[in-house]
C-alpha cells in the first residue's frame, strides 16, 4: 500500500503540474483543473491514511511478540542428572554446609532466590540481575540445624523451579544421628508399652477364660519380663492330689490350658505363644 501510494502521489503530481500549464495556456478550463486538483488530493489524504495505519497481520505479530517476552523464562537451574530425583531437584552440601547454586541466563531479566512455602526454616529473599548467556553463582549457607532446605526460583516473567538443600555437614549429621537414635528409643519404648499392655490384657483373659476350683486349677501366674514385657511362661496351680490323677486326666488339664493360652495369644496379636507348666500347689512340675 506504501508503495501504490508513492507512485500515485507522485504521478498525480505531474498530472497536475500538467493541467496547470495548460490553465495557464487557457487550453483547460479552470474549473475543471479545480475539481482535478480536489479529488488529487482527497485521494492522497486518504492512502497516507491507510498507509500509515498498521496492518492486522503486523499487529498480531508484534503482539505475540510481546506476548512470548512477557512469558520467557529468564533462566535455568544448572543440575546433574543424579541430582533430579523424578522432577525433585536435591543438592548436597559440603562437610561446611555450604553449597553453590548455579544458574545460567537464558535472557536479561531479575531473578529471585527465596524460601519455598513448605520449608520450615527461614530465609531472606535475594534478588539477582542476569544477563543472556551468563552463569550466576549464588553461594548458600545452611545452619548445622538446617537439615533439609526447600528453596524456590522465581524471574520477573513469574517462571517458578523448585529444588532442596540437604546438609551434609559433621554437625548436621550428628543432629540427625542424635534425632535417629532418640526415635529408636522412643519406637522401643512405645513397644515396650505395648507389650505390658497386651500381657496384662492376656492375663486378666486368661483368668476369666480358666474356671477355678479347689479339685482342680486353682492359681495362674504368668512370668513376665519386667524389661521387655514378653510373656515368658505360664503356670497353671493344681491340687496336689492331681498329681496321682490319671494321666487321661491329668492330659485333659493340660488340653484345656494349652488351648486356653493359644486362643487368646493371638486374640491379642501376641506372635510368641508362651510355654504352659502345670505345677502342684507344693511345686512339683506334671509332665
Amino acid at each position: 500500500m506504501i508503495a501504490f501510494t508513492a507512485i500515485w502521489l507522485l504521478l498525480g503530481l505531474i498530472a497536475i503540474l500538467v493541467l496547470l500549464a495548460l490553465a495557464i495556456k487557457k487550453k483547460f478550463k479552470w474549473n475543471l483543473f479545480g475539481l482535478a486538483l480536489a479529488i488529487y488530493l482527497l485521494l492522497s489524504f486518504i492512502f497516507l491514511v491507510v498507509a500509515g495505519s498498521p496492518s492486522p497481520t503486523n499487529s498480531a505479530k508484534e503482539s505475540n511478540q510481546s506476548s512470548q517476552q512477557s512469558t520467557a523464562r529468564i533462566f535455568k537451574l544448572m543440575y546433574s542428572d543424579d541430582e533430579d530425583y523424578n522432577n525433585e531437584i536435591h543438592f548436597e552440601t559440603n562437610k561446611d554446609g555450604k553449597y553453590t547454586v548455579k544458574i545460567k541466563g537464558l535472557q536479561n531479566g531479575k531473578v529471585k532466590l527465596k524460601n519455598a512455602d513448605d520449608s520450615q526454616e527461614k530465609f531472606k529473599t535475594q534478588t539477582f540481575t542476569i544477563k543472556k548467556g551468563q552463569t550466576l553463582k549464588i553461594p548458600i549457607t545452611l545452619k548445622s540445624d538446617d537439615l533439609v532446605h526447600d528453596f524456590e526460583l522465581e524471574d520477573s516473567n513469574d517462571n517458578t523451579k523448585a529444588f532442596s538443600i540437604y546438609n551434609n555437614s559433621d554437625a548436621a549429621n550428628s543432629i540427625a544421628d542424635s534425632m535417629s537414635n532418640s526415635e529408636s528409643l522412643e519406637s522401643e519404648n512405645d513397644k515396650t508399652n505395648s507389650n505390658f499392655e497386651k500381657a496384662s490384657k492376656f492375663e486378666s483373659q486368661l483368668n476369666t477364660a480358666i474356671e477355678k476350683s479347689n479339685g482342680a486349677i486353682s492359681d495362674i501366674k504368668c512370668d513376665i519380663d519386667p524389661t521387655t514385657g514378653k510373656i515368658n511362661s505360664v503356670t497353671f496351680i493344681v491340687d496336689d492330689s492331681v498329681a496321682y490323677a490319671d494321666n487321661k486326666d491329668i492330659q485333659k488339664i493340660r488340653d484345656k490350658t494349652d488351648y486356653a493360652v493359644s486362643s487368646i495369644a493371638t486374640q491379642n496379636h501376641i506372635k510368641h505363644v508362651p510355654d504352659t507348666h502345670i505345677q502342684t500347689e507344693s511345686g512339683q512340675i506334671l509332665k
